[in-house]
C-alpha cells in the first residue's frame, strides 16, 4: 500500500476511488488553494469563517489562509506528493498589509471580504510572479525536508471534448478554455525550466469531459478512462523503484533480463550519481524474422527528475508525439538474422534514475531479444 498526498484538485483525487487504486490509500488532501498563497509567508487571521458549513470546506479555506500547508507536508508521512494546477483558475488576493490568499469559490460565497486590498487576476502578469515565488519557496521546502524526489506533478489541461462526442461548451465560449490551458502551460514551462520533479504527461486524447461526471460537466472533469490512465502510470512509476539497478555496487559488466514481449514492464532502470555522470553501454542480441524491415524497434529514455529539452536533442534524441514513448532513438533491424546492436546512454549528474524502454515500431515481422548486457564507466 503506498500512501497518497494530493495537492491539488478532484482531477487527482476522483482517480482513487476506483478499483484499479486499490493498492494506494490517501493520507491528506488538500484543495482549493494556489501554489502562491500556500507558500506565501503572511497568514491571514482576521476573517469569519462561522458561515462555512461543510466541515472540508472550511479545513480547505483555512489550509489556505493559515499557511498550514508546510506543517501538513511535514507532520504526514507519504510515498508521493501529487500536485496538479487545477485551481490556479481561481483569482488571488492581496490585502493591503501584504497578505495574500486565494479567492475560491467557497471563499467567495460564504465568508466576507472586509479588508481593502486588490484582486488578482488568475494568468496575470502579477499573479505568475506570486507564483513563481510560492513554487520556488516549496521546492526548496522539499530538498530542505528530503521529499523533492516524492513530487509528481499531474500534468492536466482543460478539454472542450466529450466523451461520446459533443463539448463542454459551444464555440462562442471556447476561448475561455483556451486560455485556460495557456495559463496552465505557463505554469507547467516554468517548473520544467528550474527542474527538480517528475511529470506524469498524456496523449491529447485522454482528455475527455464526461457529461455524466459526478461533479458536474466541467472542462476539467474527465471521463473514466483517464483515471484508469493517470492509475496505470502511477503504478509504473513504483514499479521503476522496484527495478532499478543501483550502479554504485554493479559489477563493471553485467547481464540483466529484460521482457521481450515490448510490454510496459519491457525497461531497464539505471540509479544516477549525485557526484558523476555516468555512461552506459548496453549490447541487445537480437533475432529477427524474414519480414522485418529495417527500423522495427526503437528505445526511449527517461530522467528522474526530468531534465532540460535541449539536453536529449544534443545527445541525438528525438521527441515523440506519444507521451509514451517520449525521447527516442530508432534501433536498426535486419531481416531473417542474429545480430548485436549498442546503445550508447548518458546520465548526467545529478539525475537519480534513467529508464531505457524498449518499443516495437510499426513492425511488419518479428524481432525478439535474446541477451541483453550492459557495461558502464563514470564520466568525470
Amino acid at each position: 500500500m503506498k500512501n497518497i498526498f494530493i495537492l491539488g484538485s478532484c482531477v487527482t483525487r476522483d482517480a482513487f476511488e476506483l478499483e484499479v487504486a486499490k493498492d494506494y490509500k490517501i493520507v491528506n488532501y488538500l484543495a482549493r488553494t494556489s501554489i502562491a498563497s500556500s507558500f506565501h509567508p503572511a497568514a491571514v487571521s482576521h476573517l469569519n469563517l462561522s458561515g462555512v458549513a461543510s466541515p472540508f470546506q472550511k479545513r480547505m479555506i483555512e489550509n489556505d489562509l493559515f499557511k498550514k500547508t508546510k506543517a501538513e507536508l511535514l507532520k504526514t508521512e507519504f510515498d508521493w506528493l501529487i500536485i496538479d494546477l487545477i485551481d490556479e483558475r481561481f483569482n488571488l488576493y492581496l490585502s493591503e498589509p501584504g497578505e495574500l490568499f486565494t479567492l475560491s469559490s467557497e471563499l467567495m460565497e460564504q465568508v466576507d471580504l472586509p479588508m481593502r486590498g486588490e484582486t488578482i487576476k488568475s494568468g496575470s502578469d502579477d499573479f505568475f510572479k506570486y507564483w513563481c515565488d510560492g513554487w520556488d519557496d516549496f521546492v526548496a521546502f522539499a530538498k530542505e525536508n528530503n521529499f523533492a524526489h516524492k513530487i509528481l506533478i499531474n500534468k492536466v489541461y482543460w478539454t472542450n471534448d466529450l466523451f461520446g462526442g459533443g463539448h463542454v461548451v459551444d464555440d462562442k465560449h471556447k476561448n475561455w478554455i483556451d486560455q485556460n490551458n495557456f495559463w496552465l502551460g505557463r505554469l507547467y514551462e516554468y517548473i520544467v525550466s528550474h527542474g527538480g520533479v517528475q511529470f506524469l504527461e498524456y496523449n491529447q486524447e485522454l482528455f475527455l469531459a464526461d457529461n455524466k461526471h459526478k461533479w458536474g460537466k466541467q472542462p476539467y472533469h474527465y471521463y473514466e478512462g483517464f483515471y484508469i490512465e493517470f492509475i496505470r502510470k502511477l503504478n509504473f512509476i513504483n514499479n521503476i523503484a522496484n527495478k532499478t539497478i543501483d550502479l554504485s555496487c554493479a559489477p563493471k559488466t553485467l547481464n540483466f533480463d529484460i521482457n521481450k514481449n515490448y510490454s510496459n514492464d519491457n525497461f531497464i532502470a539505471f540509479k544516477g550519481s549525485s557526484e558523476s555522470a555516468i555512461h552506459i553501454q548496453i549490447i541487445l542480441t537480437l533475432a529477427s524474422g524474414k519480414n522485418v524491415e529495417k527500423r522495427e524497434l526503437l528505445y526511449s529514455i527517461k530522467y528522474y527528475p526530468d531534465i532540460a529539452e535541449d539536453v536529449f536533442l544534443n545527445m541525438g534524441y528525438a521527441l515523440s508525439a506519444l507521451s509514451d514513448v517520449g525521447y527516442f532513438k530508432y534501433i536498426p533491424t535486419e531481416p531473417y538474422s542474429v545480430y548485436d546492436r549498442v546503445l550508447d546512454i548518458y546520465i548526467p549528474q545529478g539525475v537519480e534514475i534513467a529508464v531505457i524502454s524498449i518499443k516495437e515500431f510499426y513492425p511488419k515481422g518479428k524481432t525478439i531479444i535474446l541477451n541483453a548486457t550492459a557495461s558502464l564507466s563514470l564520466i568525470e
